[in-house]
Order: C-alpha cells, then structure tokens, then sequence
C-alpha cells in the first residue's frame, strides 16, 4: 500500500477480519508507516487489550427496565419539542388604567404601575408593569393554566415594532419578569412548548 491505511482497515486488522491478501498489505503499511500511523496502531492495540480484559456483564433487570422508560421518555420530549405550540389567544379583561376604582386592589402604594388581566378558556395571565427611571417599562407577569398538570410557563417574550424583549427565567408557578419593556409593545407572548398564550398590549 502506497498510503497509510484508514482507521477501519487497521482496526479490521488488528481484530484479524481483513482477507490474508488484505491483511498482508496493512501489514506492510504498518511496518513503513510514519510515526502517527505507528501511534494509531499501538493506541488501536492498547484499547482492543483494554477491552478484552474487562468483563462485560448483562445489567439486572430493574436497571434496564429504568433505561428504557428513561429512553421512552427522551423520546418523548424531543417529540414534543419538536412540535409547534398551540396558539392560545388572550382577552383583555381588566386595564387598571380605565377600571380606577380597582387599583387600589393590587396596587394600593404604586399610582405609576400599569395592572393588566386577561382570560381564555384555557388560562388566566396577570401583568404588571412598572415604569423605568429610563423611560422603559418592567414586566412580572403570571400565567395561570386551567391545566393543573400542564408544564409551567418558561419563556416569555414582549413584542413591538423593532424590538422585542424575551425571558427563559418562568418559575414553577408560571411567574417570569421581563425587565426592558419599551413603551411601543404590541403583543406578548409566553410559552410552556406546548402552549403560547397571546396577549394584545397597549403601552402607548
């Protein structure tokens, strides 16, 4: 062989699978190969002893019973992420900004801060937003799911025209904060990856 062999016909070799004719000819390769072929060779060598030496045993039954509802499980999700979220459209159902006489409910010490509530058939979504010394606005928001059993929210995003502002930071009750809200926003949307809640904004 006019070239060092590939690493499939050394190994092949090493484990004695090549045709004698095949087998000869690496051989031969091995013996006037450069310096790295030779250390492919010993290392290929090292590892098939490595590899002969340790006992291989069949794992108990409980233990291959958990890897497999682990690997269901893996499955599973990836399926799911790769599935497009089921669009949940928002209603407005309280602007602390008309509804004064409510305010005082949730914001007895904060005038400045915007209270928005909205509602669908599938989940309740809280906002609260506090103005900035920037001009900016900064959003806690909760997403209530009818769905006791469904995944937390995780991530959050406020849109308007040019930017958009997101979070991955959701709790485990649904609650996420986006903290660069600009005044512009149009839409907001948070997502559990099976369900996006839309909400329209009017932050003008």
């Amino acid at each position: 062989m006019s070239s060092a062999p590939e690493l499939r016909s050394l190994i092949d070799w090493i484990d004695g699978q090549l045709p004698e004719d095949q087998a000869a000819a690496v051989a031969s390769a091995v013996a006037a190969g450069d310096h790295r072929t030779t250390a492919t060779v010993r290392w290929l060598q090292g590892f098939v002893r490595t590899a002969r030496a340790v006992p291989m045993h069949e794992p108990p039954p409980i233990l291959r019973q958990r890897l497999s509802q682990d690997f269901e499980a893996w499955l599973a999700a990836r399926a799911a992420l790769e599935r497009r979220p089921r669009i949940v459209p928002m209603t407005l159902i309280f602007d602390s900004r008309s509804d004064r006489e409510l305010v005082g409910v949730r914001a007895a010490t904060d005038d400045t801060a915007v209270h928005l509530a909205f509602r669908s058939d599938e989940a309740d979504l809280m906002l609260d937003l506090f103005p900035q010394s920037d001009g900016r606005l900064r959003c806690e928001g909760q997403v209530l799911l009818a769905d006791v059993d469904a995944a937390s929210v995780f991530e959050a995003t406020i849109e308007g025209p040019g930017f958009a502002s997101r979070t991955v930071d959701g709790d485990v009750h649904g609650g996420f904060t986006i903290a660069d809200v600009r005044t512009g926003a149009t839409v907001l949307r948070a997502s559990n990856g099976e369900v996006t809640v839309v909400a329209p904004l009017d932050l003008a």
